[in-house]
């Protein structure tokens, strides 16, 4: 009997975490460059800030719980990301990790608009795209990392 490990990898549920944890801050990483640039009026962790408060966050201990609420979020859909590929099978990564970002956004968008979400019901253009392209790099990262991962538990 092996000894336990605080984060096994060979475990399909703890890969799934760990690639969703990274594709998030990814994701985080771009929103913020895009706010810095100001491309963006509201961020990803605006968003996470909303769902957790009811309102965007303020300041630095609010943006940190909202942060680690986006970061829970995407490692969960890293989780079901893991499970959902075996389905599909493990071929084409990238293109699927693409549509699951996708997929993720669109799905983020319809229950914000469906529950009348203050503050995310009406976006600019320029938040718009850049949540696309932050749902983009969150699937490519996504799929990229957990591939990475599941070809550490195969080699010898």
């Amino acid at each position: 009997m092996r000894a336990s490990k605080l984060v096994d990898i060979e475990d399909r549920f703890t890969r799934g975490f760990l690639a969703g944890l990274t594709a998030g801050l990814a994701m985080n990483i771009f929103s913020l460059i895009s706010l810095t640039l100001g491309w963006v009026e509201i961020t990803f962790l605006d968003w996470a800030g909303v769902f957790i408060f009811g309102r965007q966050p303020a300041g630095v201990p609010e943006n940190a719980v909202a942060l680690g609420g986006q970061l829970f979020f995407a490692a969960m859909n890293g989780v079901f990301f893991a499970y959902l590929l075996p389905a599909l099978n493990s071929r084409s990564y990238f293109l699927k990790g693409l549509i699951f970002g996708l997929l993720i956004w669109l799905f983020s968008y319809a229950i914000a608009i469906l529950f009348r979400v203050p503050f995310l019901t009406r976006l600019d253009l320029g938040t718009v795209t850049s949540n696309i392209t932050g749902a983009l790099i969150y699937g490519i990262v996504l799929a990229l990392f957990l591939d990475w991962l599941e070809k550490r538990v195969k080699a010898p």
